[in-house]
């Protein structure tokens, strides 16, 4: 989810309309295997022996980080994902969701991502290429809306799904990687993954790929975290979004290799568009 430096109206749906507000001052994380996610990371830093002792721990670098993760993802073809947003941002009373639940069905193009999720606000969106998206809610009737740029509420869902495409947001710190830090090892979805925390210089990096507005430059950097297994693919990522005074952690577990699959858009007769609503 962009977020800017200022709390914008957020145009759902061309129907309704939601502003992100301040509502808990701690961030909370997503349990899956007796771990949990957070803003900080609470996993102990391990003596520079034990960090070595892992697969991989003495290869990854600032140098080399986005090339092994992304070479990784090139070869990827279709996963699952649970992400969640914590934070102060993304309390009750938000009015945007803050869990989603989907896959992902990776193109010839790595970054040509099609997405299918569906968010704890009972969504059902889809999006398959740079153009189109569609979102079922219940300002809906039970049809998806189908949304084209400039449509009212295109940009807020194609925010959400930038936030899920880990290949683009890893290239994105294609460049803007200033340190690499080795936190030991830790199980997530049943494998060891080594968790790296990666300091990002937000000046040099894709900030619209990372889904930040353009002013997070100013922050001037931020740590970002990959849990990678042995083969260099990140199992879990923690990227906090550069708001002053707030604070909003996107958290997202992946499974790869999943049954192939094939996102399509709704069938003609199942779709609206904003003026239909308008109406």
């Amino acid at each position: 989810m962009r977020i800017t430096h200022r709390l914008a109206v957020l145009l759902i749906a061309g129907a309704t309309t939601a502003t992100l507000t301040a509502c808990q001052g701690d961030t909370a994380g997503s349990p899956d295997d007796g771990t949990s996610a957070t803003s900080t990371s609470t996993a102990p830093v391990q003596d520079e022996e034990a960090a070595a002792a892992g697969p991989g721990s003495d290869t990854v670098t600032a140098d080399n980080f986005v090339e092994r993760t992304s070479t990784a993802l090139s070869n990827t073809a279709t996963t699952t994902f649970e992400a969640e947003y914590s934070g102060s941002l993304a309390g009750e009373g938000s009015g945007v969701a803050t869990t989603f639940e989907g896959r992902a069905v990776y193109g010839e193009v790595p970054d040509a991502v099609a997405i299918q999720m569906t968010t704890d606000l009972d969504e059902d969106l889809i999006k398959l290429d740079d153009e189109n998206i569609w979102a079922r809610d219940q300002e809906t009737g039970g049809k998806y809306l189908h949304l084209t740029d400039p449509d009212p509420g295109y940009a807020f869902r194609d925010e959400q799904f930038t936030d899920m495409n880990v290949y683009a947001r890893t290239v994105a710190l294609d460049g803007a990687v200033t340190a690499v830090e080795d936190r030991g090892t830790e199980i997530v979805g049943g494998a060891e993954t080594h968790h790296y925390v990666v300091t990002v210089d937000l000046a040099a990096a894709d900030l619209t790929a990372l889904g930040f507005d353009a002013a997070a430059a100013r922050t001037g950097s931020i740590d970002v975290e990959y849990f990678l297994d042995a083969n260099d693919l990140p199992l879990r990522t923690i990227i906090p979004a550069p708001v002053p005074g707030q604070t909003l952690v996107h958290t997202m577990d992946i499974v790869y290799d999943t049954p192939p699959a094939e996102i399509v858009a709704p069938p003609a007769d199942q779709t609206i568009t904003a003026a239909d609503l308008d109406g």
